[in-house]
């Protein structure tokens, strides 16, 4: 026998327990609506959000109530010791190229990109300063006359 799960508030209904609902007016591939309790039928007949009653799962998990502080010690650990194992970033071969070769193509990439950057600086900053030199010795030859 298996358990089922209330449509309102998110908790289990176990075998005999609960009342199920059909609505008339349903056409649906599955018209039966179970219900843990009498309260949970009758909410759901006045329509109110299973999310903004504040015993429901849905809105005990939209709030995050009920979470421990070791429960997110334990979750941020395991990320962490994750991420030390396999690098900062981990990466894993697809199409026949395997992960080394990727992350050696990667960082080549980055390496012409930063060179070419650098260049494009240092043209761009030369190109400036022959600017400026001319525009001073513009204002030298007009302050002359």
């Amino acid at each position: 026998m298996r358990k089922e799960e209330c449509v309102f508030s998110g908790f289990p209904i176990h075998p005999g327990h609960g009342k199920r609902f059909v609505a008339t007016n349903f056409i649906s591939t599955k018209p039966v609506l179970p219900f843990h309790s009498r309260r949970c039928g009758v909410l759901y007949d006045e329509k109110k959000n299973p999310r903004y009653v504040s015993w429901t799962k849905s809105y005990r998990k939209n709030n995050k109530k009920g979470q421990t502080d070791q429960d997110n010690l334990k979750r941020r650990k395991r990320a962490l010791s994750n991420l030390k194992k396999q690098g900062s970033a981990s990466v894993r071969g697809f199409h026949g190229a395997d992960a080394e070769s990727l992350r050696v193509m990667k960082h080549s990439v980055h390496q012409a990109h930063s060179a070419a950057g650098a260049q494009d600086k240092s043209a761009a900053a030369a190109a400036a300063r022959s600017e400026m030199k001319a525009r001073k010795d513009l204002k030298k030859g007009k302050a002359a006359k």
